[in-house]
């Protein structure tokens, strides 16, 4: 799948960029990445929900993938039971981490986000990790594709 290891890419760049402070990320199903983030993945970390269907566009001879990202973008809690305040500061850094890997998106050539409005929803205590953060959910495509 082109746009999953493009999205990849993209949030591998993150990590390797001393000015991002995003320090990991996992493409995984949502039962085994709670695992991995209970294994103490470097915060903040980003996780790529696995693909399970996407679209192939097949006019003009021509091969376009379109798939629904959804990732999320959690740091960890000071302590088990944060309040409020805390959890928005975190939720709101972690905002600005999904702003930046949305403008690296867009920044792409090979790939273009469909919608118009993108959705960001609060993510805190659904992780037994203690991570709090935001999902983004939006759909992409290839601009060009692949002649068949």
């Amino acid at each position: 799948m082109i746009i999953v290891d493009k999205i990849m890419d993209i949030l591998q760049s993150m990590v390797d960029d001393n000015n991002c402070p995003l320090m990991s990320y996992q493409y995984n199903r949502l039962s085994k990445a709670n695992v991995r983030l209970d294994n103490k993945n470097p915060s903040p970390t980003a996780v790529f929900i696995q693909m399970s269907d996407f679209k192939i566009d097949m006019n003009r001879l021509n091969k376009r993938e379109i798939c629904h990202i959804f990732v999320s973008f959690l740091d960890k809690e000071n302590k088990i039971d944060s309040d409020g305040i805390e959890q928005d500061v975190i939720i709101t850094n972690m905002a600005d981490l999904a702003t930046d890997f949305i403008v690296r998106i867009k920044a792409d050539r090979s790939m273009r986000i469909t919608n118009d409005i993108i959705n960001f929803k609060s993510v805190f205590y659904q992780s037994d990790s203690n991570r709090t953060g935001v999902t983004v959910e939006f759909d992409v495509e290839e601009t060009q594709g692949t002649c068949l």
